[in-house]
C-alpha cells in the first residue's frame, strides 16, 4: 500500500468521517517512517493550521483564506467603464463583515490575538473608506 493511498477524511472504525482535528488520520511519507519511536504523531505536519485557534472554530483558516483573496479581489476587480469609486465600496463592506466576524467569533486561543485581528481588519475597512475620500 502506497502512503497516498489512504483518504485522509476516512475515519479508521469506517462509519463515517470526524470534523475534528484530532481525528485527522494523514499517512505519514516513506521519508518520514524510520524516525523511530519518539517520533511526532502522523498529522503533524499539519498542525500549524489549527493551532493558533480554539477547538470550537479550528476551520477558521479557511475564513482567513476567503478574507484575503476577497480583499485582494476588491483591488482588481473594476474595469475601465465602471466607476473608480466600486472598488474601495467593495472593500469597505467586505472589510466590515469580517471585522464583525472576527469580534463575534474571537477563533484564536489567546484573547489578545483575537482583539489584534479585529482591530487590524477595522484598520484595513478605514484604509478602504480612505481610498473613497
Amino acid at each position: 500500500r502506497r502512503w497516498f493511498s489512504s483518504t485522509p477524511w476516512a475515519s479508521r472504525s469506517g462509519f463515517g468521517a470526524s470534523c475534528a482535528p484530532s481525528a485527522w488520520c494523514w499517512p505519514t511519507p516513506p521519508c518520514s517512517r524510520s524516525r523511530g519511536a519518539g517520533a511526532a504523531p502522523r498529522r503533524a505536519f499539519l498542525a500549524f493550521l489549527v493551532e493558533g485557534y480554539t477547538p470550537r472554530d479550528y476551520w477558521f483558516e479557511v475564513v482567513e483564506c476567503v478574507r484575503r483573496v476577497s480583499l485582494g479581489a476588491c483591488l482588481g476587480s473594476g474595469s475601465p467603464g465602471q466607476s473608480a469609486a466600486l472598488a474601495p465600496v467593495e472593500g469597505v463592506l467586505v472589510g466590515l463583515a469580517f471585522t464583525l466576524l472576527l469580534s463575534s467569533r474571537r477563533p484564536h486561543l489567546k484573547d489578545e490575538n483575537s482583539t489584534l485581528a479585529a482591530l487590524l481588519q477595522s484598520f484595513l475597512t478605514v484604509f478602504y473608506l480612505a481610498a473613497l475620500v
